[in-house]
């Protein structure tokens, strides 16, 4: 589905709140339109994990290793990125030839143990993921996440979610 542009929708967002007939003088409420219509995506974006912007992308953990970056890049959609929000849905790594998921949340008492070596058995999210102990060996680490919502600011740009719910935002804000 393709979304409406930040333009298009502004040009609605403005007809309904009855500011369509300014003319040449609409320029000076379209920051204000743009705002309306960014945070409403962005409010929508935090209110559920969005199924169309899910996205996977597989990592290397290294021997002794225990930190990884947030992805970059997808799998279904190379442009897909986690590293600005960071919105990590699960964790998965391959043990005994079997896709497994890592938990969230490092127990206290693991912290004495960290430079322990094993398969990934725990994870926290940090300035990077901190998986839980040191890997023994090299292990392949799925990371499903939420994708960033791709760049609103200019005209052109087009929505990343449902353009309707957007502008039903906006005009409820407005």
């Amino acid at each position: 589905m393709t979304y409406r542009t930040l333009g298009e929708l502004r040009a609605d967002l403005q007809a309904r709140l009855g500011m369509g007939a300014q003319g040449a003088s609409a320029g000076a409420s379209q920051t204000l339109m743009n705002s309306f219509l960014r945070n409403g995506q962005t409010q929508l974006y935090r209110a559920q994990d969005w199924k169309h912007l899910i996205d996977y992308c597989d990592k290397t953990l290294g021997v002794d290793q225990n930190t990884l970056d947030y992805p970059t890049t997808g799998t279904f959609n190379a442009a897909s990125s986690a590293a600005r929000d960071r919105r990590i849905i699960r964790l998965e790594t391959v043990y005994n030839n079997q896709w497994r998921r890592v938990p969230e949340g490092i127990a206290t008492e693991d912290w004495s143990t960290m430079d322990r070596k094993s398969y990934p058995i725990r994870f926290d999210r940090y300035a990077q993921v901190l998986i839980y102990p040191k890997a023994n060996q090299v292990y392949t680490v799925r990371f499903w996440f939420v994708a960033d919502l791709a760049p609103f600011t200019q005209d052109t740009d087009r929505a990343s979610l449902d353009d309707e719910m957007i502008l039903l935002h906006a005009v409820t804000n407005g």
